[in-house]
């Protein structure tokens, strides 16, 4: 480079005139400097342009006093903090309006609404199995001998009747009288409140049981009821049966023989009301209407109202060991179910689109929050039926998402929220009741939000995203005032360069200035100064030419 710029200089001076004030070797050393400085800077800028971003930073560190490192490790750690808790702001406050509230919600439903409504429609419908165990119990005892025996018989219910007043009635066949048929009801008086006990029957003996004691229905006299072969046909409980529910498989001992330790003392559990041997018991498979009478003083009107039945049958006193069950009695119980409608199931904090239904294992509906949608009639026939749930007015947006729980039978619990927000759950209850199952659906989570809780989640989003908003508004006028040419420009660049002088002496070559910039334009204006004197040769303008020269070394 100095070899090329001394033959670049040996030219340029042969060109000039021989008293031309700026020839000579002061005037050419002066210009090689000037070309050698601008060489230098574009190896320089050449240079840094091969370098990488690490080096680039790491040599801006380097150049750092301590004070400024400290500075720069503080902004980095307070930029590091205002981003962290900006993360942690946003994600608090959707976390909870997205999820926790939608958990609250199925947490509540499922283990306190469609619990409670789960005891409170077994407390009604284990009404039935407590009269069949009123009649098991004295037949077990010898108390009730047959059929004959109706004395004793009307005792026992009426002690049965007053703790289950949701039973509607009660049919009966004895062994010892079929096909005669026993039917028994009860009335609760308006004024006294006294509880009555109505038999009848369609046997020849009726009028023994008074003026209305004779059956006139369905079946006629001499003729066996339809629902007894269903009771027939029912799959008898035997020890081995009762011993796999019980979890003992030490042999063929009944339920009553099987002896358990607690607390290092033996005791002889006590048979179970539900599990007999040669006992049987199921719910009939679609539910059916029983007749109330009227209760008024003055209008008599008689209203149909929703009911299931449960088939039993109880086997002989004396059965056990290899010997054949024997039935002694059999019957089916006529539940009410419409006191079960309405707000006895509902539960207020749900909200007021929060609704409960209870459903047998076809998906027909037995209760509503509407008693008036549970029927409708087949013009066809003229018979009154019980909707089903996707037929139900109130249900119809979700009652799709509900039907797999009820698919071959049911039995399967579910839990399901639907895209739009709404909530469903289906819960079968438990043993001997699991023919029925409940069924809620909250389509809103308004009444699980907490006011307090959701202003501060909205007042977490307007905080974390206030500081970046005001950044950027910064930014903006910022920038605009720089477009609109409203700072200064050279020297206010300069009055904002905060870096120290040493490392801009240092970094001229690498950076260079707009003072630099136009210093080393300068070389570009010399030259074709010099080609104007060759050509003109005209020594005022080569004085004003020398004092311009002089001007741009300084």
């Amino acid at each position: 480079a100095a070899g090329g710029g001394a033959m670049d200089l040996a030219v340029w001076n042969s060109t000039l005139p021989p008293n031309s004030p700026v020839g000579g070797r002061n005037e050419g050393k002066e210009s090689m400097d000037l070309i050698r400085h601008h060489r230098e800077a574009e190896e320089a800028e050449k240079k840094e342009k091969q370098k990488t971003w690490s080096e680039k930073v790491w040599e801006r560190l380097s150049e750092l006093e301590s004070w400024q490192v400290a500075l720069l490790v503080f902004g980095i750690t307070m930029l590091a903090w205002c981003f962290a808790t900006t993360g942690i702001l946003f994600v608090a406050a959707l976390r909870y309006l997205s999820r926790i509230v939608n958990i609250d919600r199925s947490t509540y439903i499922t283990a306190g609404a469609v619990d409670w409504a789960k005891a409170e429609a077994s407390r009604l419908l284990l009404t039935a199995f407590q009269v069949r165990d009123h009649l098991r119990a004295a037949v077990r005892s010898g108390l009730l001998r047959g059929s004959w025996d109706t004395t004793t018989l009307e005792q026992i219910l009426a002690s049965a009747f007053g703790g289950a007043q949701f039973v509607h009635s009660l049919d009966l066949i004895f062994a010892d009288s079929m096909p005669s048929m026993m039917i028994i009801s009860h009335t609760v008086g308006n004024s006294t409140g006294d509880l009555r006990v109505t038999m009848q029957s369609n046997s020849e003996n009726c009028f023994l049981f008074g003026t209305d004691g004779c059956f006139l229905g369905d079946p006629p006299p001499g003729e066996l009821p339809s629902w007894l072969t269903a009771v027939t046909a029912l799959h008898p409980l035997t020890p081995e049966d009762i011993l796999e529910d019980a979890g003992v498989a030490d042999g063929p001992k009944m339920r009553s023989e099987v002896v358990v330790e607690v607390d290092d003392e033996d005791f002889e559990e006590e048979p179970s009301p539900y599990e007999f041997p040669g006992d049987a018991a199921a719910w009939e498979e679609v539910p059916d209407f029983v007749l109330e009478p009227s209760t008024g003083d003055s209008l008599f009107v008689d209203t149909w109202s929703p009911a299931y039945r449960l088939l039993f049958r109880l086997a002989d006193p004396g059965w056990g060991g290899d010997s054949t069950p024997t039935p002694t009695l059999s019957g089916r119980i006529a539940l009410r179910l419409n006191l079960l409608s309405g707000a006895r199931l509902q539960d207020d904090r749900l909200g007021d689109s929060g609704q409960i239904y209870l459903c047998d294992r076809q998906g027909a509906v037995l209760s509503s929050p509407d008693p008036k949608e549970l029927v409708t009639l087949r013009p066809s026939t003229g018979r009154l039926l019980m909707r089903g749930l996707s037929e139900l007015p109130s249900a119809a947006p979700w009652a799709a998402a509900a039907a797999p729980a009820f698919a071959s039978g049911g039995g399967q619990d579910l839990e399901v929220q639907l895209d739009d927000g709404t909530f469903v759950a289906v819960s079968f209850l438990q043993p001997p009741l699991e023919h029925f199952a409940i069924v809620a659906a909250v389509p809103s989570s308004e009444a699980f939000v907490d006011g307090s809780m959701q202003a501060t989640s909205l007042t977490c989003f307007v905080f974390a995203a206030l500081p970046y908003f005001l950044g950027c508004c910064g930014g903006l006028v910022v920038l605009g005032r720089r477009r609109l040419g409203l700072g200064e420009d050279s020297d206010e660049d300069e009055d904002w360069d905060v870096t120290p002088k040493s490392s801009r002496a240092s970094t001229m070559s690498r950076r260079p200035s707009l003072a630099m910039m136009r210093r080393l334009s300068a070389t570009g204006h010399l030259d074709a100064m010099w080609g104007a004197v060759r050509n003109l040769d005209m020594s005022k303008k080569l004085a004003a030419l020398e004092h311009d020269a002089m001007g741009l070394n300084e």
